[in-house]
């Protein structure tokens, strides 16, 4: 998580580190649905998050940079997956686009790989899987806000019951109604150059805060 988003998120902390429980449950899901190929397709989408976050927070020079880092991992382990043929153009546009100030095109080519990168992985999405997808949610509505052609991604109503549900189960339902009531306004929100981005950052401030707790 960026220091710019941390700080923007610190009032929701308090109140979802109460209203959240048993992380070590969350993180033995993630252990079963874990496999060598789940794990890559999840190294991936960390360095390509670095791309879309340094758009978002204002860190524009920090884009060429994150894009040279997740095409270095990409060449290091692109034969691990079937579909990298596919994506090695997608990728090299990615980079031409961040060291030509393209940045928006650029953190769209991000968000589009990491979403793709989800049918790697066959088994069940952990909740780490759907924060990250939900993430990716927020990123792609910030980014439609902002005049880019992008398509939700694949499963976000299915990651928004998964989490909610964690919560209820754990007797916090008034947290799984603001993450539904997020998602929701995020999908509902004006596009266009102009368009609102405001329910998207409230999005990701959300899944921030929750990252930290069921991780």
């Amino acid at each position: 998580m960026s220091a710019i988003r941390r700080m923007i998120a610190v009032s929701l902390s308090a109140m979802l580190l109460v209203a959240v429980a048993a992380p070590s449950r969350a993180e033995a899901a993630d252990a079963s649905t874990s496999s060598p190929v789940c794990d890559a397709a999840a190294e991936l989408r960390e360095r390509l998050e670095g791309v879309t976050e340094g758009l978002i927070d204002g860190r524009l020079a920090a884009v060429p940079h994150a894009a040279d880092r997740a095409s270095a991992w990409w060449t290091a382990h692109r034969t691990e997956f079937a579909s990298a043929p596919s994506l090695d153009t997608l990728m090299r546009q990615l980079v031409t686009a961040a060291h030509h100030q393209r940045t928006r095109q650029a953190a769209s080519l991000a968000v589009r790989l990491s979403a793709e990168s989800f049918a790697w992985c066959p088994s069940a999405h952990s909740d780490s899987d759907a924060l990250m997808l939900l993430d990716l949610a927020g990123m792609t509505g910030w980014l439609r806000g902002r005049g880019q052609a992008l398509e939700w991604p694949a499963g976000v109503p299915a990651a928004t019951d998964s989490l909610a549900a964690h919560l209820v189960v754990h007797r916090h339902p008034s947290s799984a109604t603001r993450l539904r009531s997020a998602v929701a306004a995020l999908l509902a929100a004006h596009e266009g150059p102009r368009g609102d981005v405001l329910p998207a950052t409230r999005l990701l401030e959300l899944i921030d805060q929750l990252e930290q707790v069921l991780r």
